[in-house]
């Protein structure tokens, strides 16, 4: 029985990328949000997918026991990601900020508090991708610098 490999972000881009590689060494449970919008993605991919909100610690909660449930989990990887609209600091709604620090951050919390336990019982990893978290503040700085003054240094 193959080890388990959970991917979040796993409908596209890195997160997608990253679940075909590793079908072949884990068995891949990737998650994403969109898997809940589009059957169509169900006919590309030959790994598990499975719905989940990565801001909802109770769907985590659930996609880990899943997870769990098909062997021993060895690899949690972290590639959800979002990025906002480019706009000037003043312009960005603070319901864009929220969203931002949601999924990069308190999610990224949030999954590597949850599978903590199943990774220490297989001995496993996380591989939690920079860009993830770093997104929020370089969203910020970058806009930020960009858009405010050409007065303002990094």
């Amino acid at each position: 029985m193959k080890s388990v490999a959970v991917i979040t972000g796993a409908a596209s881009n890195i997160g997608y990328t990253i679940a075909q590689r590793f079908k072949s060494d884990y068995q891949v449970i990737g998650l994403d949000k969109k898997f809940e919008a589009s059957g169509s993605l169900k006919n590309r991919a030959e790994f598990v997918q499975t719905a989940c909100d990565i801001t909802s610690e109770q769907d985590l909660q659930s996609a880990l026991k899943f997870a769990r449930s098909k062997g021993p989990v060895a690899v949690v990887v972290n590639s959800a990601a979002v990025t906002e609209p480019r706009m000037t600091i003043a312009d960005i709604p603070y319901a864009s900020w929220d969203k931002l620090i949601a999924v990069n951050l308190s999610a990224s919390f949030s999954l590597m508090k949850l599978s903590a336990e199943y990774l220490k019982d297989s001995r496993g990893c996380c591989i939690h991708l920079l860009s993830c978290s770093e997104g929020g503040v370089c969203w910020l700085r970058s806009n930020t610098f960009r858009h405010e003054s050409p007065l303002l240094r990094l």
